[in-house]
């Protein structure tokens, strides 16, 4: 392929985006923009066609991290840092525009949509604790690396105890590593261990989400919960 300033004018992707507006690129002249410039073997566009072809799928792709990227020739640290501002962007706007969850009319799969890549490569289990208040918005959100039931509920005592006056229902989200996505034994135990510590402060649990790379459980979909 010709270097970018060998390629007519309409053909270089910043001109491109210029002329017909930046949705007309495609997704490897959007990242050869972010790029900027390729390597003395390959142009921008062909740096960013590999970097694509790198991953296997684009979830692996928006979820890279920086020795991921690195590996690439033609991608040192700097433009690494660049592709990954640019996917964080996209991940964080996506949560923006799902930033309510009500009871009425609760979709689980928008949960799921919403907060999907924040596990996607996980090597461990977490936890997220998501607060809402009576309109369904989110308040607060809190990550527990350490799943030790005694310790979260201490945790999370706590941090009610700072919110409790604003949280009307809260959603649990854990992910599983074996991509099997039913709760175990002590999942289930936990789930109602925590909904009897909410009832207590007449706070619903909304749902509790156990998901892998491609599926989720859902508490409220299954119908395991208090939620009269």
């Amino acid at each position: 392929m010709p270097k970018i300033k060998e390629l007519p004018s309409e053909d270089c992707p910043r001109e491109k985006a210029l002329l017909k507006g930046i949705n007309s690129l495609t997704l490897s002249e959007l990242f050869a923009v972010i790029l900027g410039s390729g390597t003395k073997n390959k142009n921008v566009i062909e740096v960013s066609q590999e970097l694509i072809n790198s991953f296997n799928t684009k979830n692996d792709l928006l979820n890279a991290n920086l020795y991921d990227l690195t590996k690439i020739k033609g991608i040192g640290s700097v433009n690494s840092l660049k592709v990954l501002a640019s996917l964080e962007i996209a991940k964080r706007f996506q949560k923006l525009f799902n930033k309510t969850f009500k009871l009425k009319n609760y979709d689980s799969k928008l949960v799921f949509d919403t907060y999907f890549y924040d596990f996607y490569n996980l090597l461990s289990e977490q936890l997220l604790i998501i607060l809402l208040n009576r309109s369904g918005e989110i308040i607060h959100e809190h990550n527990y690396i350490s799943l030790n039931e005694e310790t979260l509920l201490i945790d999370f005592r706590i941090l009610l105890n700072l919110l409790n006056k604003n949280v009307s229902k809260v959603i649990l989200i854990h992910n599983h590593l074996n991509n099997e996505i039913y709760p175990s034994n002590a999942d289930i135990e936990f789930t109602y261990l925590f909904e009897k510590e909410l009832n207590k402060r007449q706070i619903k649990l909304l749902d509790h989400l156990i998901i892998s790379k491609e599926k989720y459980f859902s508490f409220y979909d299954h119908k395991c919960l208090n939620l009269n």
